[in-house]
């Protein structure tokens, strides 16, 4: 996943193999055709470490220079 990919709004085709013919593979583990999926991407990042994202009690000057970063996507697949 790259940046590109998560602020771009075009389509992307995938090609999903046809594993029926592997020995061993069972039936219902393959995609069900013409059936959509609603799948979000989420990721955050920041320079301040745990303790100080879950801390309540901060004051605006210990929060002053730390930085956050957040993205998401969503989309839609059908098989």
């Amino acid at each position: 996943m790259t940046k590109g990919w998560i602020a771009s709004a075009i389509a992307a085709d995938y090609a999903v193999p046809d594993l029926s013919g592997i020995p061993g593979f069972q039936a219902w583990w393959g995609l069900a055709p013409a059936l959509s999926t609603h799948w979000q991407q989420f990721a955050t990042w920041g320079s301040a470490g745990v303790a100080d994202l879950l801390r309540a009690d901060q004051t605006p000057a210990e929060l002053d220079g730390h930085e956050y970063k957040s993205t998401q996507r969503d989309g839609t697949m059908t098989f």
